[in-house]
């Protein structure tokens, strides 16, 4: 198996995985990924960044080992190596890959097979007995919306969001959340998934939660941890909507382009409260704030308790 190098993000790893297997005609359980801890460490993409990046190369470099793996497969089959002296019995029969050369050979389900006949082949593990190895060194097409299409592709994802605010306490709540976003290509459906309702979840912590403390005359932040900077917890979180278009327009494997984080932080909660409301606050929405807001509106002074 090709090698890469260290890769911070486990959605580019599995995806690299899944493009490997993809393109052997393996399953993915089969694929593995080897880091190599000799290498000196050098800063490189994860999540969208890694699979748009590293995935392109993974593809193409499968695909150089794929035609190396038949190539040694047809070998094999025309000069198979002789019996070692702990083989019993007769000598094994002829390969029914014999006399077909690469060109004609495929690979399918974890099979060496007749690319016009997939029925009649051998197990991978058993079509070559040489080490095959390969190496690519690369980099992807650029992208469709980098290549004199203006500003129309920019976009690639829109997020929407419902909330309800109670005038009395002050108190926001998010209903849900929505978002269709156009990643090129899913290739993991679940990080994709996931990764959609983190940002969202994030937003929500940024717009409603994570207020930063002070000191006035140190400028050092009170709150520097998980319990006094206070993020949205999973009975916080409501349901996130999610529509996926696959356009093919990135230029990762398959017109892949990665899942943007450009949805985080959009501050489209402090919109909605706005369109509810008719006032704007900043961020963090906490109660106090909408308060004064809403006191301010109606032209009175808001005194906190």
């Amino acid at each position: 198996m090709p090698t890469q190098g260290p890769c911070t993000g486990i959605y580019a790893v599995e995806c690299n995985a899944m493009v490997v297997a993809e393109e052997l005609g393996i399953e993915y359980a089969d694929v593995a990924i080897d880091f190599d801890y000799r290498e000196r460490f050098t800063p490189v993409g994860g999540g969208s960044d890694g699979s748009t990046a590293s995935a392109w190369a993974m593809k193409e470099c499968a695909n150089i080992l794929k035609a190396k793996i038949l190539q040694a497969a047809a070998r094999h089959a025309d000069n198979p190596p002789p019996p070692s002296m702990f083989s019993f019995g007769g000598p094994p029969a002829d390969s029914p890959l014999k006399g077909h050369g690469p060109d004609e050979l495929d690979i399918i389900n974890g099979n060496v097979c007749l690319r016009d006949d997939p029925s009649v082949g051998v197990p991978l593990k058993t079509a070559t007995a040489e080490n095959v190895f390969a190496t690519y060194s690369g980099r992807p097409p650029a992208a469709v919306w980098t290549m004199g299409m203006g500003k129309m592709l920019d976009t690639m994802n829109t997020a929407y969001c419902e909330v309800a605010v109670d005038e009395e306490t002050g108190e926001v709540e998010v209903l849900r959340f929505g978002v269709v976003a156009d990643p090129g290509k899913v290739l993991r459906p679940t990080s994709l998934e996931s990764q959609i309702d983190q940002v969202m979840y994030f937003s929500q912590s940024c717009q409603l939660m994570g207020e930063f403390i002070y000191d006035g005359k140190t400028g050092v932040q009170l709150n520097n941890n998980m319990i006094d900077h206070k993020r949205t917890g999973m009975l916080d979180a409501p349901r996130v909507d999610r529509r996926f278009l696959e356009t093919r327009s990135g230029n990762a494997a398959y017109g892949a382009s990665g899942i943007s984080h450009s949805l985080a932080n959009t501050h489209m909660i402090i919109i909605a409260i706005h369109n509810a409301t008719g006032v704007w606050v900043d961020p963090p929405a906490t109660p106090d704030k909408v308060l004064k807001a809403l006191a301010e509106r109606k032209g009175q002074v808001y005194e906190s308790i």
